[in-house]
Parts: structure tokens; C-alpha cells; sequence
């Protein structure tokens, strides 16, 4: 049977549903350069019923972001995937921490794709059996209305999701009690609130259970690990990867004595995962703050933000969860885009090349050489250099503008949907 169609599954939603729309992005641009491509989704039983019809065909490929595909067994308890003759492409948007589990089961014709070079690098190292592990940035999408850069209305954006620290620090005794338990199936769910009203009843008070928890042996060991990591990588003064800062500060005896629930770097590494939303949410709350303390005027869409004291300065203006698709329109009416994305340390996040391709300027502690730019298109800071990031806020109108011209000509060269459709295929072929 010939191999002439690409087959795109969605199996798992993301946030703001982008898993669906990234899968039906490719779909079309792969359409665009002449291949054959469908879209499937497997939103419930049904769908997986159907998708039965599936096994014992063949296809070019099949290809899922953060795919439950993995998981998924026959009543004969064999692999859905190793059912179907096609490689098995699983998209990895998050660092690979997240998606353990998936990687490494036992498929047979098994690669990955990762968005950060680094989270290539860690997949090729703890997932041998993968049969290659590529680096493509996500396509980038305009807005359909790109606003004329003097008159656009917003100075500055900034979207992203907020989780609050405390809650997150309440969820993560959690799991070091459950891991003492010897649960590793535990449900997260952090009773999270305004940083306000926790501070008004006393943060004990407000995440009571977070300091219920009788943490020993173990346990202790585990969370106290977790805060040491969580120190470590807010340290600076650059940023380095999670994976890095662990090796410098675990000793490989008390891993191979299993002192932290297990023996193997990337389960530990699964983990403390929640570290990883910890540090990123530090991130995001001090650069917002930095900017509304310094009397600038944000405009913030994203979950979440209320629980902070953002709103307070009379700066920024919180407008709350807002859908994927209205997000670029937004940034084709902003002049400045900020993108705050720590712990991507080689990587290109899709929010940076869409607000390059709405013609925005944009201001991100992404690295630059990952883009393969530099400075004189992307405002570059770190959380440990916030003079740069002033810096890059005080650029003249013209200067913004003329960089947000730059940005916008890389995305049409280098990270459009039809270029992420022709790096894809070669992918494929390669």
C-alpha cells in the first residue's frame, strides 16, 4: 500500500485549544505545498471507535502535539500505533519533563519534534529509543487585520497565562505527602487565590492543607530538593535549563539509592514539574510588575492575573482569558508585544513569531541566536537585567517601528505555515 497521505490527530487539547488549531494550520499549509493531508480529532469514544478503521493501513506519517496516542492499547493489549503502518511524529511544545510517560513507551516506529533545541537535546539523551528527535519552531499566524503601526491603539501587550505561586508551592507539598504515600497519581488542584485576600487572612490560614501536610523521610528530602532547584534556577545571573541545575545540585548516590521515589533522572525529572511552573510564574509576575511600578501602561491577556497585584497601579489593564484567534488580532493592533518565556533557553515560542508576523516590535527573554536573528529586530532582557528591558520599552516610535518591519520580513521568510510546512516534510523525509 502506498504511503501518500499525512495523517495530523489531535488527541489532546490545549490551553486556549491551540493543540487543534496548530494541527489544523499544518493540515492546510501542508495541503498548500501539495501533500496530502487530513485532520483527525479524537475528542471522545466515538472518534477513537472510528479511528479503528485505521489499523493495518499505511500512511506517510502521523503526527500529534503532546499526543495521548502513546497510551492508547487494543483489546489484544497491543500499541494502537504499532497497529498502523506509519511513523509516529509526537510534537513536544512543552519541555519534554511534562510528557514522560508518553515518551517512553514502547512504539515502534517512534520520533519526536521539540520547539526548544535544548528539549531536542534531552529527548535524544533520555529517550534512545526514539528513532530521531528534530528541532521546528511552530508556524506563525497573522492577524486578518494588521493595524497601520502609528495608529494602533494598544502601546503594549503582554499575553500569558498566571497561576499563583503560593498555590502552586501548596499543590507541590501535595504531591511530596502523596509521593511519601506512595501515590503517584494525585490530583492537583490548589485552593489558589488573590495574593490579597491571602495575605488579609494570613497565607497559613489560606492554604491551610499546604502546611498540614506532615512531610518526613522522603518527602522532606523531595520538596526540599524542589525548593533548592526552584532557588537555583531564579538565580541567575542567566538562565539555564531545569535539567542543568538539578545535575549540579542532586548526587547521583542518593538517586541510585532512590531517596526521591525513584532512580531515574527524567521520572525525577517528571516529577518536580511543578517546580518548572513555579519558576515561570515568578518570572512573569516580577517583569509585569517592573513595568507598572515604572508607571508604563500594560495591556494583559491571560488567566489568571487578577490574583496578583497588577491591577493595583492603575497601569495595566486586565482584560482577562481571551481566545486563540483573538489574541493575534490584538497584537495586530498593539505596537509593542512582550513575551515573557523563561525556561525555553534555546527555543522559539510561536507567541514571539506571531507577534512578529501581526507587525508588532517585540521584547522577549527568548534567545536570540534560537531565532537566528539579533537585537536590531527582537528587545532582549533577562529577569536578572531589567535596565535592558527599560531599555528596550524607551526606543523611539520610529525605531519601534522599523524593527517591527524587520521582524515581520523574518517571519514571511523563515516561520510562516507554508515554510513550517516545507521544514516539516523534510523532517519527514530526513
Amino acid at each position: 500500500m502506498t504511503r501518500d497521505k499525512i495523517l495530523l490527530v489531535n488527541s489532546r487539547e490545549l490551553c486556549y485549544y491551540s493543540g487543534s488549531f496548530f494541527l489544523q494550520q499544518m493540515c492546510e499549509a501542508l495541503r498548500n505545498v501539495g501533500e496530502d493531508a487530513e485532520y483527525v480529532t479524537l475528542s471522545d469514544e466515538d472518534d477513537f471507535i472510528a479511528f479503528m478503521d485505521r489499523v493495518g493501513k499505511s500512511y506517510k506519517a502521523i503526527i500529534d502535539i503532546n499526543s495521548k496516542m502513546p497510551y492508547m492499547i487494543l483489546e489484544d493489549e497491543s500499541r494502537l500505533l504499532n497497529r498502523i503502518d506509519a511513523p509516529f511524529y509526537n510534537y513536544i511544545v512543552d519541555h519534554p519533563l511534562y510528557h514522560h510517560p508518553g515518551l517512553v513507551f514502547p512504539i515502534d516506529n517512534y520520533h519526536a519534534i521539540g520547539i526548544d533545541k535544548r528539549h531536542v537535546k534531552y529527548m535524544k539523551d533520555y529517550y534512545p529509543h526514539l528513532k530521531s528527535v528534530g528541532f521546528l519552531p511552530m508556524g506563525a499566524t497573522e492577524p486578518s487585520k494588521r493595524v497601520g503601526y502609528k495608529n494602533r491603539r494598544i502601546p503594549l501587550l503582554l499575553t500569558a497565562t498566571y497561576e499563583n505561586e503560593q498555590g502552586i508551592l501548596q499543590d507541590f507539598r501535595k504531591l511530596a505527602a502523596g509521593l511519601e504515600e506512595g501515590r503517584f497519581d494525585i490530583n492537583y488542584e490548589g485552593n489558589y487565590m488573590p495574593d490579597a485576600k491571602a495575605e488579609k487572612i494570613g497565607y497559613k490560614t489560606a492554604y491551610n492543607n499546604c502546611y498540614d501536610f506532615n512531610l518526613l523521610g522522603r518527602g522532606k528530602l523531595f520538596y526540599d530538593l524542589g525548593m533548592n532547584l526552584a532557588e537555583v534556577m531564579l538565580s541567575g545571573p542567566v538562565e539555564r535549563t531545569m535539567e542543568e541545575c538539578l545535575a549540579d545540585i542532586i548526587s547521583q548516590e542518593d538517586l541510585m539509592e532512590g531517596k526521591y521515589f525513584t532512580r531515574e533522572f527524567p521520572v525525577l525529572m517528571n516529577y518536580l514539574f511543578l517546580v518548572d511552573k513555579y519558576v515561570r510564574n515568578v518570572h512573569r509576575r516580577r517583569v509585569a510588575e517592573e513595568i507598572v511600578k515604572s508607571g508604563q501602561e500594560i495591556t494583559v491577556a491571560g488567566a489568571g492575573w487578577e490574583m496578583t497585584a497588577l491591577g493595583d497601579y492603575g497601569k495595566a489593564n486586565l482584560i482577562g482569558q481571551v481566545q486563540m484567534m483573538n489574541v493575534f488580532e490584538l497584537m495586530g493592533d498593539a505596537k509593542t508585544v512582550l513575551d515573557i518565556n523563561p525556561l525555553f533557553v534555546e527555543g522559539v515560542h510561536d507567541r514571539v513569531t506571531s507577534a512578529m508576523a501581526a507587525g508588532a516590535y517585540v521584547i522577549s527573554d527568548m534567545n536570540v541566536d534560537a531565532l537566528e536573528t539579533d537585537e536590531s529586530i527582537l528587545g532582549q532582557y533577562n529577569i536578572w537585567n531589567l535596565s535592558k528591558l527599560h531599555d528596550a520599552l524607551e526606543l523611539s516610535e520610529s525605531d519601534r517601528k522599523d524593527r517591527a518591519q524587520a521582524g515581520y520580513e523574518l517571519y514571511k521568510k523563515s516561520y510562516s505555515w507554508d515554510c513550517h510546512a516545507n521544514s516539516l516534510l523534510k523532517l519527514l523525509k530526513d
